[in-house]
């Protein structure tokens, strides 16, 4: 991640970059004086703004993700914490899965929760929603480590 901006710097499907700083300040996750702080020391010492406001704990990890989370109007899955069983990971093919970062978080009679580092991705909600039929696919936000962790099953 970096200060300005956060991408997953990967093919097609994956995450817009996000405008980091702007989020944090336009929620009031952190002050502008934190984060001209930051971003003065992140210049000086070739670190992110976000790695400084995590290592001096004016942010957490999940502060971050329910940060980035509301700027795309869905909520916050921190998958390092609640971890989706294997047969959860297995629903979506993996090949889909890699490609659009993607894992069933998840599952009731009715809604199937995707944790994803791009809820806004048309192309994987239609896919989704084919195989899912007959229920309603709701996305979440996940950071994609996180996500990517998952696949090792």
């Amino acid at each position: 991640m970096s200060g300005k901006t956060y991408s997953s710097k990967s093919q097609a499907g994956t995450a817009p970059e996000i405008d980091v700083k702007d989020i944090l300040l336009r929620g009031s996750y952190v002050t502008p004086e934190e984060m001209a702080q930051a971003e003065k020391f992140s210049e000086r010492n070739h670190i992110t703004v976000v790695e400084y406001l995590l290592s001096q704990n004016m942010l957490s990890k999940d502060l971050l993700g329910q940060a980035i989370a509301e700027s795309f109007n869905v909520s916050f899955i921190n998958l390092s914490k609640q971890s989706p069983a294997k047969e959860m990971v297995l629903k979506i093919p993996r090949d889909v899965a890699e490609q659009y970062h993607a894992v069933l978080a998840m599952e009731d009679e009715g809604v199937v929760t995707v944790a994803t580092d791009n809820p806004n991705n048309v192309e994987l909600f239609n896919l989704l929603s084919s195989l899912f039929a007959g229920k309603t696919v709701v996305f979440a936000y996940a950071f994609l480590e996180d996500i990517q962790a998952l696949f090792v099953h």
